[in-house]
């Protein structure tokens, strides 16, 4: 874990998500040079309180070092045929507009045998490049433009009024 790699960021807040489920189609863009000891990404999700602290719901990590090693060796095969294309990129999972659920965790919440207990799930895709690589497809952060790879759409969001969250809590 080098200190100097740290880099956090956050998403949108997903307000009215219908049966629990937020829709957030948010793009990060991290540039980090390597070698890293232990390159990963790390995923939370935490609720949004209006008063107080927000709360951890879960999190995990994925470790990057395969994706990492397999990009460096994709661009450095595209170099020896003449010049760094788009198919040196490195996608998870590996189709293109394909996404992966990852679970997550709470470190402090275990099921009965004292495993830990899902509490929720994130629906992901990354794309790791060569910053070469990066220039020919563009991918702006957040769901701004110009981007090539992933696209994001604006979220779905359920159709309630402001006040109606209100009125279930007098209910």
């Amino acid at each position: 874990n080098d200190k100097n790699y740290e880099k956090v960021l956050e998403s949108d807040t997903h307000w009215r998500a219908k049966k629990g489920t937020g829709s957030f189609n948010w793009r990060f863009v991290f540039n980090f040079t390597l070698p890293i000891k232990m390159p990963r990404f790390k995923l939370a999700a935490f609720d949004r309180d209006i008063i107080g602290c927000n709360d951890v719901i879960g999190e995990t990590q994925l470790p990057l070092a395969k994706f990492c090693k397999r990009a460096w060796w994709r661009y450095r095969k595209q170099i020896k045929k003449g010049a760094p294309s788009p198919e040196s990129q490195v996608r998870f999972p590996n189709k293109a507009s394909e996404k992966k659920w990852i679970k997550l965790y709470h470190p402090s919440v275990k099921d009965r045998n004292g495993d830990p207990k899902m509490q929720g799930e994130l629906e992901v895709e990354f794309v790791v490049m060569h910053k070469v690589v990066s220039d020919l497809v563009p991918a702006a952060a957040e769901r701004e433009l110009p981007t090539r790879t992933p696209s994001c759409q604006n979220p779905i969001a359920s159709n309630l009024a402001f006040c109606t969250r209100w009125t279930r809590f007098s209910s």
